[in-house]
């Protein structure tokens, strides 16, 4: 069936006005979208601008928030923290760099820095400490005064008279300028006078050539814990001074361990068939040599005669 000529031309007339108006809305929709797209990047690089990013106005007040730490002071890790932050925005800091900057505080063993820029410019800073192991005693240290070293000496007869241990004296002389921590890491005690400084103490003669690991300091312990177990007193001090000769001194007698090499456990497990020995014979040590792997050189004490006994005491 064949439509009239007019009639035909208006209906592709009226298909094309129909192309056109879609045509169009669909351009007014497009320039909708990128007006609304425009205005909000207009909007958002206006805010980005006008936001505060630096640091130098509240950086005394309030612009570093630290936490988690109770030996290193605030000043001590804004002072690390300080040449990075001045007069640069935040967005250009480096959480990681800024870590990295934190971790070089001897005291510091981790720490974790985030950026917040509303309300205010803020910098969080959570630092973990490291914790101390030991105390380390070097003869590269000032030696004590006459009058210090006096006192010592005087508070250890004292302590001698009245508790009848025996003091270590294998460090004597030596001043304590360093903590070692369980992760084998040196703190000055100079920078961080407030670290807690262990009953154990450590000599050695250079710590710049002080090297421990983390499984050096877990295997030292063990060793320790075994000495203290089979001895029945507490571990005093370990002799380092000389690396191939190492001693320790408990508070009854000092153990020579020779090489602290892989061998050192099983020369240890001969230590309690020799206490035991003695024991028996109700003899007293005060060496004894463990470095040797064909005999066990030891020392005891003298006896003395009751006679002698009470002269002693009576002198004292």
């Amino acid at each position: 069936m064949s439509l009239p000529v007019e009639k035909r031309r208006q209906w592709i007339k009226s298909r094309r006005e129909q192309r056109k108006l879609t045509k169009y809305a669909r351009l007014r929709r497009q320039l909708l979208r990128y007006s609304i797209l425009v205005s909000l990047l207009a909007l958002g690089i206006v805010a980005f601008a006008n936001v505060r990013w630096r640091l130098c106005q509240n950086y005394d007040n309030q612009g570093i928030d630290i936490s988690g730490n109770f030996v290193a002071k605030n000043s001590q890790i804004r002072q690390y923290l300080k040449p990075e932050i001045v007069n640069c925005p935040l967005f250009l800091l480096n959480p990681n760099e800024l870590e990295n900057r934190v971790e070089h505080l001897g005291i510091i063993k981790r720490a974790f820095v985030r950026r917040y820029a509303l309300p205010c410019p803020k910098l969080k800073v959570e630092v973990l400490e490291e914790f101390p192991w030991a105390t380390l005693y070097s003869a590269a240290s000032p030696p004590r005064s006459v009058g210090e070293r006096l006192n010592s000496d005087l508070a250890s007869q004292k302590s001698v008279l009245e508790n009848g241990a025996v003091l270590s004296k294998i460090g004597f002389g030596l001043s304590p300028h360093y903590v070692v921590a369980e992760s084998g890491r040196l703190i000055l005690i100079a920078d961080f006078p407030n670290v807690f400084q262990p009953a154990l103490k450590i000599y050695c003669d250079n710590p710049s050539k002080f090297n421990l690991l983390p499984s050096d300091v877990e295997q030292w312990a063990n060793w320790i814990g075994y000495i203290s177990k089979e001895t029945h007193c507490p571990v005093l001090a370990i002799d380092m001074r000389q690396p191939h000769d190492v001693q320790v001194e408990t508070g009854k007698f000092t153990i020579a361990l020779g090489n602290p090499d892989s061998g050192l456990t099983r020369r240890l497990y001969r230590l309690a068939s020799v206490l035991q020995v003695l024991a028996n014979q109700h003899r007293e040590l005060t060496y004894i040599n463990l470095g040797l792997n064909s005999n066990i050189p030891i020392r005891l004490a003298k006896k003395l005669d009751k006679n002698g006994s009470e002269e002693k005491v009576s002198r004292l």
